[in-house]
């Protein structure tokens, strides 16, 4: 059975239906829907069917994150240097790094459990300033951004 793992916009609410939604397709498609306690808390009843898990696990075969760019963004963060496909659909302000927006949620998801998401490749890189008087605390940065080609 194929596992993935859910993580939500920190604003429940605009992402709570998407859930149940999630939920659904995933026990459809035959797939394992995975969550911490605290994402569950975030959507009551909504999450039901979601399993509770202590941590996210290292290498599901799918991320699936309903929020904005912040959450995918951590997604991605979290799968960095992974296989993990993290696969966004967008419930916050700009969803520039969505695969799908909210209103399209339904689709996407069976989508992307099908196998079948649309992809967009994204470098992620991490910089840090040598600066002698720079604060290692205060200069390191991870962004991403649109990629016409993946690294090899």
């Amino acid at each position: 059975m194929k596992t993935a793992a859910l993580i939500t916009h920190s604003h429940p609410p605009a992402a709570t239906e998407a859930v149940a939604v999630a939920t659904a397709a995933a026990r459809e498609a035959g797939w394992r829907l995975v969550a911490t306690g605290e994402e569950i808390e975030k959507h009551s009843h909504a999450a039901d069917g979601v399993e509770q898990v202590d941590s996210l696990p290292a290498d599901p075969d799918l991320c699936l994150v309903l929020g904005g760019d912040g959450s995918i963004l951590h997604a991605l963060r979290s799968f960095a240097g992974t296989k993990v496909p993290v696969f966004g659909v967008n419930f916050g302000t700009v969803g520039f790094l969505a695969a799908v927006e909210r209103g399209d949620a339904a689709e996407g998801i069976r989508r992307a459990l099908a196998g079948r998401p649309r992809r967009s490749t994204y470098l992620l890189w991490r910089s840090r300033s040598t600066a002698s008087n720079a604060s290692p605390s205060t200069t390191s940065a991870s962004a991403a951004g649109p990629a016409t080609a993946s690294p090899s």
